[in-house]
């Protein structure tokens, strides 16, 4: 669940839920994909999107027609949040909501760190890696 939980009333809310529907030889994993602020900055600054629901980055998947939907060939653009100004707004709540989250994660065993500066193929194996084990 990508996000989510972003609170502690969201962990205690996915906790009661996990408890109704796992059993105890059921695995649950969380992983906190890490990357230095900057980089978060840079990668969301890329995003593009358009209203038929295509995604874009400027660097890792751009279109084949700069500024242009490879799908309905209307003109893509940066989601509001992801603007400079909200993004840092963002960041800040997201450090701020997240730091309880991953202490609790952590100090019961469920959370796995994974190093988000490697390409998307290394995170996929570092992933499965740890769902394997």
């Amino acid at each position: 669940m990508d996000g989510f939980p972003r609170d502690e009333d969201q962990l205690h809310f996915l906790i009661r839920k996990l408890e109704k529907i796992t059993s105890p030889q059921d695995q649950v994993f969380t992983f906190l994909i890490h990357l230095n602020e900057a980089e978060v900055k840079k990668r969301l600054g890329g995003r593009r999107v358009c209203d038929c629901g295509a995604a874009y980055h400027l660097k890792y998947n751009p279109p084949k027609k700069r500024g242009i939907c490879d799908v309905c060939g209307k003109r893509i653009y940066i989601r509001h949040d992801d603007k400079p100004e909200i993004m840092a707004k963002r960041l800040k709540l997201y450090h701020k909501q997240t730091q309880i989250l991953t202490k609790k994660f952590g100090s019961i065993g469920l959370i796995h760190k994974i190093d988000g500066r490697k390409k998307i193929k290394e995170i996929h194996r570092d992933i499965m890696k740890i769902i394997k084990s």
